[in-house]
């Protein structure tokens, strides 16, 4: 909550944006669902307009999934983040498996708001309630319609992206009326992280989520946002995506990766090829690209010990002679070890100093 919090405060904004077009209505029941951060962005934004206007917004609950089990053995109780949220802010939480089991009155709203909320909000839920319902996505619809558009944006290397409010289509995900849309686009700079690129966009989206509200952009008859942009799909993101490419990925790629997805993979060799021994799966952690070239002629996929200013770690070598500090390492089947203590137990032993 700590970390969160820190993107929260978000900023007022100019006088200007409160047009209204049509009547002023009364205060919005607002039932919103949710799960991650990024969702608990718009949620407190949500409430802090509740607080400051309650004309605006008479009441929030929010609808949440079923905390998941995790780990190898499902052993492990993951709490969805939002709830706690919704629980400090004191606000009604329910929470459901599917909506097969939903039993909640939607006459008890008047608009349904998912973000980051991982379920289809079924038709008949967004025609029951008076103004249906909205979606904010952290693209630029229709490009990156999917689960994971701020990841595929940054691997694929984008310049530019930002944030758009939606209306929920009844019958797929992100094909909804366009309300509003980052204009201009959010730059990307060299060597954003994924975490930064990840909060900016929560607080924006969180900003122009309210901005909707109190435009009722959401009012029909709805005029829609036109654009120029490319369809294109946002796909979870999979184990392969964390698999090391050697002849594609440098410093940069590697650490970006690492840092989005939690770690990197790939596998366990030996200097000389031993097609009879089989590799083992080696996980990386807390990737860093170098700002020295260390005096190594080694091949790319290559590691070795290096200590430097009395500090030891594990340098990797990444194409076009980049290099990466590595720092764990969790070879299968063992535990894990930091980086530099690895190495140096590898070179005790006189074996294996390749990736490939």
């Amino acid at each position: 909550m700590a970390t969160l919090s820190r993107f929260l405060r978000l900023r007022p904004l100019p006088s200007s944006f409160w047009q209204y077009s049509t009547p002023k209505l009364p205060p919005l029941r607002i039932l919103f669902a949710g799960s991650d951060n990024f969702s608990a962005t718009s949620l407190s934004a949500l409430h802090q307009a509740h607080v400051t206007d309650p004309s605006l917004i008479g009441s929030i609950d929010v609808l949440c999934r079923e905390d998941g089990r995790t780990g190898r053995k499902r052993d492990i109780l993951k709490e969805v983040p939002i709830k706690a949220v919704a629980q400090n802010l004191g606000l009604p939480l329910h929470t459901i498996s599917s909506f097969k089991d939903f039993q909640l009155s939607t006459s008890s709203f008047d608009l349904i708001i998912a973000v980051s909320f991982g379920l289809f909000i079924p038709a008949s839920i967004i025609t029951s309630l008076p103004y249906g319902g909205l979606n904010v996505h952290p693209s630029l619809l229709p490009r990156y319609r999917g689960a994971a558009p701020i990841q595929r944006t940054l691997l694929n290397h984008d310049a530019e992206t930002g944030v758009t409010i939606q209306t929920l289509d009844t019958k797929r995900f992100d094909h909804g009326a366009i309300l509003m849309q980052s204009s201009p686009p959010v730059k990307i700079y060299p060597r954003t992280s994924y975490h930064a690129l990840h909060d900016k966009l929560a607080v924006r989206g969180a900003e122009m989520l309210v901005e909707t509200l109190r435009r009722q952009l959401f009012v029909p008859p709805i005029s829609a946002v036109q654009n120029t942009y490319e369809a294109s799909l946002a796909p979870k993101i999979t184990p392969e995506d964390a698999h090391i490419d050697w002849a594609a990925w440098g410093a940069d790629e590697m650490e970006l990766r690492a840092e989005m997805l939690g770690e990197v993979w790939t596998e366990l060799g030996y200097e000389m090829e031993q097609p009879d021994v089989p590799r083992k799966r080696a996980i990386l952690y807390d990737i860093k690209a170098l700002d020295f070239t260390p005096e190594l002629d080694i091949p790319v996929g290559c590691f070795r010990y290096l200590k430097r200013e009395y500090q030891e770690m594990m340098v990797l070598k990444c194409k076009d002679g980049e290099w990466v500090r590595v720092g764990a390492v969790k070879v299968e089947g063992k535990r894990v070890v930091e980086g530099g203590t690895w190495i140096r137990s590898l070179q005790k032993r006189g074996i294996g100093r390749r990736f490939y």
